[in-house]
This record gives structure tokens, C-alpha cells and sequence, in this order.
């Protein structure tokens, strides 16, 4: 691991430089552009100084503020750029810096800064964010840049654009430090598995604390360790101390994705995890057009799947029988097997089980494998679990009537994808309150999920049960006692369906780990980076 002594490092007054001060230091600069709808974008990049790399080298992608807009390829420069382009500090901490400059008609984030609570992420990104997009490509592409320790921060509105572009593409960054920003906070667990440290000043009277506050809060009620610094009467200029003197700096480049077990050196996104993976090398995409193939008796499983990726990646899959081809997802049962379910990926994706009471899971275990990277790809190779690990049951906290029937099959979706056995809660056998069609779906989703509802009293329960509170504490639900290859019981609080879900859909894949591997020591940071890629959307 990677440690620097943040006393060993040379920080400038951070006081802002003048136009001919930024002339002397853009000249340690290269400059570019990339054009993105027919716009163009300049940009600075830093690298690290001849004779001073030990290898590939991190690459700091740097997002301005508001005042450094503008088409002059040089105010963005101010700031980060300052310290990481001192001739001290190019020496000891070497690195590629990218700073894209956004116009000063745009905004890395089309966000309200002065609002105080949570704004919904935008379908798509801004076209400066792009820009930062295109420019990160190009640097990665040309340069000796390592892509295990890419790091993302920004300030102000730049700290804006950190949310945003991370939430779209966390497994891109090894780490990100967003200062005096704000996010979407229904979108955090996307981020989870990505190391965040956030700074703000509590009188910021530009952009209100709440927004850090509020994102921080959302992470951590899922169970992400999120390093804060809220600064007592400090203002906007929180970056002054975020890249200063004992800030955060040093943590930023000890951060790496082959630690974390992210991206490229992801662990295959499977909860609970294989007993067993051989990677080969290289990745399988499921692409549009790829059919689903189902073995004899497997036609159920099959159908399972294709319904699980439509809902999840868009992607519609026909459904046959007949030869696995490249591209194709396909289903047998092999009574010899050794193993109860095996993945393998080349260039087809194949499910085999060893008996047909293993095809939910096989199904499941090739849906969450195509979470592992963005786009519905993951890594080739065997992946097997040498037995099922045991069920469990949900049991939703509340009346069952505040539920509607989109909520509820998402709910079985959870409760299959985690290995439950059926669905607990106030007149869910009956679903009486919802529309033909609602039941229709439900049921459907049920039945084809192989998940019981059930309403009406609950029996005792022997072996896991967890119940939870309005946060998830993943060090706790990972070192909870666990009888061998035990039930499992989650119990969820007495609040909305949309946090139920919220919550559930981290608590459920956790309590799974800890029922199917009792003696281990599970690691949080490893579940967190596997849970992130599943909880996209």
C-alpha cells in the first residue's frame, strides 16, 4: 500500500493566482482540445517530469469552479493545478493532472447551487461533462497513465460534477474528493465501493452544507464509510484546507483499484461470491441481439433471466432452444457435474446446474455476473459454487397497502436475486387492494421467480435473523453468528416502500454472504465494491 506523509509534501498558499502568475505555471502544461457536438473544449494536462516516473503514473482529473470558466485555457489552472504543479511536489507526488475548461455559458451539472436539498440526477450528461469524458479517454489512450488510480475532485461547481460523472461511471475513478458540492441522493448506491472523502465549510453561504450533508447521510445509510470534513466556520473556499496543508491530498493518491478489488480488478459481482473463479482474461458484453438458450427443462430459468435483463439493462432476449452461440446466454442441466451451478464466459455466457432445483440460482448468478462492469459485461472465465447455499425470507415491515405493484416486483426481484424463498407481509398472499393488472404482474413475477407470498402470522425462525433499522451497517450483518448453512430472516422497519427497498436492496445480498459462509471474515470493502455494481441503474 501506497502511504505518503502529508508534512513531506509542499502546499502553496492556495491564494489564488493572478493571470500573469498562471501564465508562468501554465507553461509546465501542455494544452488540447476535444470537440463534443461540434463544440470545442480546451484543456490542460500536467505530466509527470521526465525522469521521474517509476512506471505508469496516476491520472488527477480536475474539475473547476464557476469563476474559472471560460475560453482561455488558462484560469482553470487555478487552484489544484497550483499545488500539484509546483516543481516540489511534481517530484514527490508525480502524476498526470487533466483540467478541461467548461464555458462560461455552461455547467458541468445543470444543478441549482444555493438549493438545499437533493436535485434528481439528469437522464443524460452535460456536454462539458462529456468533454471531461473525451478528454479522460484521449490522456488514458496516449499517456502512461495507470487505470487503477485514476482519481476524480473538483470544487464548487466542479464538486457538482464529481457526483454526477462518478454516480455514471464509478468504476472508472479509484477514488473521489468532492468539495463544497452537491449529488442526487436516490442514486448513492451507486457509489458504493468507491472511496469518498467530502470537505465543506459550515457557513458556505454559495452552496449550502445540506448538499454535502445530505450525500454523505445517504452513503452512510448504507452502510459506506465516507470521509468528511465539514469545516467549522468556514466559508465557500473550503479547498483551501480540502488540497492544503493536512488535507486530503495524500489520502487521494494512496487510493488503488487493485486493492479495492474495482474495475478491471473487480471481483466477479456474485452475492454470495463463487466458492470457486478462474478469470482467463478479457470481457463478455451481452449486446442487443443475443439470444437466450435454454437445455432441456430449463425453460423456466431461461425465461427468469431474459425477464431480469430487460428490466435491468433494456436488453430484450428471445428465448430458444437449440446450440449456444458467441454472444448467446445459455442453460443446461449436468447431473455428473461436481459443482451445483458453473458460469463459464468466453465468448458465450453458460449456465450449467448440476440438478433443476439449482436453475433459480444459476439464473441469478448470470444476471448479477453481468453487473460486475457497466453495460452488462463481465469477465471471462469459470465461476462456480460447489453448493446452494441456503434460503431465506423477507419479511416487509409496515401495511402491506402502501405498496404498489411496480414496488412489489421489484421486491421479488431482490428477494430472488438474493436466494430467498418467499415474501412476508400484511395481505401479500392476497394483494387485494391492487388492480387486476398489478396482481397479474406480481404474481407473475413471483411465480416465475420461484417466490412465495406469504401473509399472516410467522413461524419461529431458526439460524440468521436480522432485523433491521432505517440504516445498514454492513460490518454488523457481515459478523453476525451464523449457524451452518442456516435460514435466513430480514426484516424490514416500518417505513416507505422506496426506503424499504433502498435498504433492502444492500441488507438482503449482505445477510445472503454471511448465511452461505458462517466462519468466515467477510470484508466490507469487497461486498461494498460488489454491491455497488449492483445497485446501478
Amino acid at each position: 500500500m501506497r502511504v505518503l506523509v502529508a508534512n513531506a509534501l509542499v502546499f502553496p498558499a492556495l491564494l489564488g493566482q493572478v493571470p500573469g502568475q498562471l501564465q508562468d505555471l501554465a507553461t509546465s502544461f501542455s494544452t488540447g482540445t476535444v470537440r463534443v457536438d461540434d463544440a470545442v473544449y480546451p484543456y490542460r494536462l500536467l505530466r509527470p517530469l521526465a525522469g521521474n516516473e517509476s512506471g505508469p503514473s496516476p491520472l488527477v482529473v480536475f474539475l473547476h469552479g464557476a469563476g474559472e470558466r471560460g475560453s482561455d485555457n488558462l484560469t482553470q489552472l487555478t487552484w489544484l493545478p497550483e499545488v500539484l504543479g509546483s516543481k516540489v511536489n511534481r517530484k514527490r507526488l508525480p502524476c498526470h493532472l487533466l483540467a478541461v475548461q467548461c464555458p462560461s455559458d455552461e455547467r458541468w451539472v445543470q444543478a441549482t447551487w444555493d438549493r438545499v436539498d437533493s436535485e434528481p440526477m439528469h437522464a443524460e450528461p452535460t456536454r462539458a461533462l462529456r468533454a471531461v469524458v473525451a478528454a479522460m479517454d484521449r490522456v488514458q489512450r496516449e499517456e502512461n497513465v495507470d487505470p487503477a488510480r485514476v482519481y476524480l475532485t473538483g470544487l464548487s461547481m466542479g464538486g457538482f460534477g464529481c457526483w454526477d460523472l462518478a454516480a455514471r461511471m464509478p468504476d472508472r475513478f479509484a477514488a473521489m474528493l468532492a468539495i463544497c458540492g452537491g449529488g442526487d441522493e436516490r442514486i448513492a448506491g451507486r457509489l458504493l465501493g468507491l472511496p469518498i472523502c467530502v470537505y465543506h465549510g459550515d457557513s458556505d453561504g454559495i452552496v449550502p452544507v445540506q448538499r454535502s450533508r445530505g450525500m454523505v447521510e445517504a452513503l452512510r445509510r448504507l452502510g459506506a464509510s465516507v470521509r468528511y470534513r465539514e469545516l467549522q466556520g468556514v466559508g465557500h473556499e473550503s479547498w483551501r484546507q480540502a488540497y492544503g496543508d493536512g488535507g486530503a491530498l495524500p489520502w487521494l493518491f494512496d487510493q488503488d483499484q487493485r486493492q479495492q478489488a474495482r474495475g478491471m480488478a473487480a471481483e466477479i459481482a456474485v452475492i454470495p461470491a463463487p466458492d470457486a473463479r478462474k478469470r482467463e482474461g478479457g470481457v463478455f458484453a451481452l449486446r442487443a441481439g443475443a439470444r437466450c438458450v435454454a437445455g432441456e427443462g430449463c425453460h423456466r430459468a431461461a425465461t427468469l433471466f431474459a425477464a431480469a435483463v430487460a428490466s435491468r439493462y433494456g436488453l430484450r432476449l428471445e428465448v430458444v432452444s437449440g446450440t449456444v452461440a458467441d454472444g448467446d446466454v445459455g442453460f443446461e442441466i449436468v447431473p455428473d457435474m461436481a459443482a451445483a451451478i458453473e458460469v463459464s464466459v468466453d465468448g458465450a455466457m453458460r449456465v450449467a446446474v448440476a440438478e433443476p432445483a439449482a436453475l433459480s440460482r444459476g439464473a441469478a448468478m448470470a444476471c448479477q455476473a453481468l453487473s460486475t462492469w457497466p453495460d452488462a459485461q463481465c469477465p471471462r472465465g469459470t465461476f462456480s459454487q460447489t453448493a446452494l447455499a441456503a434460503g431465506g425470507e423477507v419479511v416487509i415491515g409496515g401495511d402491506g397497502e402502501a405498496w404498489d405493484a411496480q414496488e412489489l416486483v421489484e421486491l421479488v426481484r431482490l428477494a430472488w436475486l438474493s436466494g430467498a424463498l418467499a415474501v412476508h407481509g400484511d395481505r401479500l398472499a392476497m394483494l387485494d387492494w391492487l388492480s387486476p393488472k398489478g396482481i397479474t404482474a406480481v404474481r407473475g413475477a413471483a411465480a416465475l421467480a420461484g417466490i412465495e407470498l406469504c401473509s399472516g402470522v410467522i413461524g419461529p425462525a431458526s439460524g440468521l435473523v436480522v432485523e433491521l433499522g432505517t440504516e445498514v451497517d454492513l460490518g454488523d450483518l457481515l459478523g453476525r453468528a451464523c449457524p451452518e448453512q442456516a435460514n435466513w430472516r430480514l426484516i424490514a422497519p416500518a417505513i416507505a416502500p422506496s426506503r424499504q427497498l433502498e435498504l433492502l436492496a444492500v441488507a438482503l445480498p449482505a445477510v445472503a454472504e454471511r448465511a452461505a459462509r458462517p466462519r468466515l471474515r467477510l470484508h466490507v470493502g469487497s461486498l461494498a465494491s460488489r454491491l455497488g455494481s449492483l445497485l446501478r441503474r
